[in-house]
């Protein structure tokens, strides 16, 4: 039996002698998050030396870096800072808006505490671009993906379909590499496609984890006619996107699009409309990517996979073993079949 901890080391426990050292193991792990979304509230401080106005927005640029190189420890942890320099220079760019709450002074200097919006996405962005562009990251891909492309049409999960064709073709140009579209199928059920992509990232991290890959893309695609009026039909193609890292199940981003297409022949319209939502979608891809294959995990939890289990019984046992060892609430199951168990436990 193995348990991986979040940063995928394996450590046997069959005895259970060996327990305490393993949860010894498990509460010394920590790690550090990134928050999705465009913006994220965010408070710091700075201070500058000198008296005025002059030194006053010195402080408040100097709280500004804080908060910004605060993240870049986030997102990118155990990195060179130094590259990012650029970064913390630019830092006011990263907000969306800033106000000062508090303000004291000494004999020779000024000290602020501010509250503000922090552009996150556009920082995660410049992050990304300048890891990519110091080689830091080549990560390795495994693309799960489906459309429906009419109501009466199931998706055809036995051919590469549109969006891991559009995926692959995009990101390979960025140099990332891609499990091909036949390794996975050989490797990966397509049965379990399904369930993956409807809602089980921690699945699909583990079945790309078996094939040595970083990041796990999920994507759906759905396309409807919403009108037709003389023979051309308005076709709507909407495309989900869930990107995972598959160390630890972290979902890294779930960017969505649509696109509309008219086109005289309704299937043909469908085709477009997901590629073309698809299309919208690879850059925000691209940035989750490169962070994801950087590092940053939750915070306030460890992600516990017990592997080669015999029934759901002997999992539970063992986390409950876990829970008093560790003095912990109980952890909570986010998977459980295929002979594992994987829980997520607070921190």
């Amino acid at each position: 039996m193995q348990i991986f901890t979040k940063y995928g080391a394996r450590v046997r426990a069959i005895h259970s002698h060996h327990f305490v050292a393993l949860c010894l193991l498990i509460a010394c792990s920590s790690s550090s998050a990134t928050a999705a979304g465009d913006t994220v509230a965010v408070t710091g401080q700075g201070t500058a030396i000198g008296l005025g106005p002059a030194a006053r927005s010195k402080a408040i640029e100097d709280a500004q870096a804080a908060i910004v190189l605060e993240r870049i420890e986030r997102i990118a942890p155990s990195r060179d800072f130094s590259i990012f320099t650029p970064l913390l220079r630019s830092a006011s760019s990263f907000f969306e808006s800033s106000k000062t709450v508090k303000e004291t002074k000494t004999d020779d200097s000024t000290s602020v505490e501010i509250e503000g919006q922090l552009l996150e996405r556009k920082l995660k962005e410049q992050i990304a671009e300048i890891a990519l562009g110091q080689h830091f990251v080549t990560p390795r891909i495994v693309l799960l993906t489906s459309e429906q492309l009419a109501p009466d049409v199931q998706p055809d999960l036995s051919k590469q379909g549109i969006i891991e064709k559009k995926l692959c073709d995009d990101l390979k140009r960025i140099q990332f590499e891609i499990v091909s579209s036949d390794q996975s199928r050989e490797r990966i059920p397509t049965a379990k496609w399904g369930e993956c992509i409807d809602g089980n990232p921690e699945l699909g991290a583990i079945l790309a984890r078996e094939m040595l890959a970083d990041i796990v893309v999920l994507g759906s695609g759905k396309a409807v006619v919403e009108e037709e009026r003389r023979g051309v039909n308005r076709v709507r193609g909407d495309v989900s996107l869930c990107i995972v890292r598959t160390d630890d199940g972290y979902v890294l981003d779930t960017p969505k699009a649509y696109a509309i297409v008219n086109s005289a022949d309704p299937v043909e319209g469908a085709k477009q409309a997901i590629e073309d939502a698809c299309a919208k979608l690879v850059g925000e891809t691209k940035t989750a990517v490169a962070l994801g294959a950087l590092g940053g995990t939750p915070i306030d939890a460890l992600l516990v996979t017990i592997d080669g289990i015999s029934n759901d019984a002997q999992g539970e046992s063992i986390l409950g073993a876990l829970q008093t060892c560790l003095g912990i609430e109980k952890p909570e199951i986010i998977y459980s079949g295929n002979n594992r168990v994987r829980a997520r436990v607070a921190y």
